[in-house]
């Protein structure tokens, strides 16, 4: 049995559609009940809010053999802090110490954004992820994930925070036209969600690794270049409008990401991750297919 919070989210949806014939406890607040189409096909056995995780795996941790804990408030723009740290960090720590009680395989899904340019930013967001980082990879036997800038399926609800290739789509498609924080020139890893599932599925099936792990291309983009790829794959013209960001503080702003996924190849990872124009090619054909005809 495998439990993933954020089931009915980005990577959690479709991380629950590659295990479709495992069987799947799927935490989330039910927010994204639209959703729910996303996983119909898998084996599903119970759904469950966060709150009733703790007694479900007291009473079932002899059955449970990982918890992917993909849930989060996962915007870089949100200002409550208490909000920020009791979801991300108190509530991440204690289901962290549950599984440990238990001796139960966790995985925890980090965030590029805890880094800049080589050190640590102080935005609440990313402090919120490092701060229980930091408490698990103090105590080991568990997998840290460092996720850098994610696309693909499954994302449309996701609104101001959905990915810079899905705007910069959906805005070229729709109105010729795109905005652009500063130049242009700031550059980040864009990873393809099935890479990133790919990832997590490696981790299921290999037991006995355990560590911290960037999970990136490897490569970084820059904003220009992604609206330009795009454009050319469409074969549609775009006017730039460059803007300054309003909310951000220039010092928290990362200009350059990129993941370092030597150690994950290291233990043992093999498969090819896609380079942005292999993934983005990809990710076209779902939203001028699927995604159109209904399918999120």
């Amino acid at each position: 049995m495998i439990v993933i919070t954020g089931g009915l989210g980005f990577v959690g949806s479709n991380l629950i559609s590659y295990f479709v014939n495992e069987d799947i406890i799927c935490v989330d607040d039910f927010s994204l009940n639209s959703n729910l189409s996303n996983v119909e096909k898998a084996k599903i056995v119970l759904f469950l809010d966060k709150n009733s995780i703790f007694n479900f795996i007291n009473e079932n941790n002899s059955e449970i053999d990982m918890v992917f804990h993909l849930g989060a408030i996962a915007s870089t723009k949100c200002i409550d802090d208490n909000k920020l740290f009791d979801n991300n960090t108190v509530f991440s720590v204690s289901l962290y110490e549950i599984c440990k009680k238990f001796n139960i395989r966790f995985l925890f899904s980090s965030s590029s954004a805890i880094y800049a340019n080589g050190e640590f930013i102080t935005n609440s967001y990313a402090l919120s992820k490092k701060v229980a980082e930091d408490y698990m990879i103090n105590y080991g036997n568990n997998i840290v994930l460092r996720f850098f800038n994610i696309y693909g399926p499954h994302e449309h609800h996701k609104k101001q925070m959905a990915s810079l290739p899905f705007v910069f789509y959906q805005h070229i498609i729709n109105n010729n036209k795109i905005k652009m924080f500063f130049d242009g020139n700031q550059s980040r890893d864009f990873v393809y969600v099935k890479d990133i599932v790919n990832v997590l599925a490696f981790f299921y099936s290999n037991p006995k690794i355990f560590g911290v792990f960037d999970v990136g291309t490897g490569e970084s983009i820059t904003f220009k270049s992604i609206a330009n790829k795009i454009s050319k794959l469409v074969d549609k013209n775009f006017k730039t409008e460059y803007m300054q960001p309003v909310i951000y503080d220039v010092n928290d702003y990362q200009f350059y990401t990129c993941a370092n996924i030597k150690p994950l190849e290291y233990v043992g990872y093999e498969k090819s991750i896609l380079h942005f124009e292999e993934g983005m090619y990809q990710y076209l054909l779902y939203l001028q297919n699927d995604y159109i005809s209904g399918e999120k």
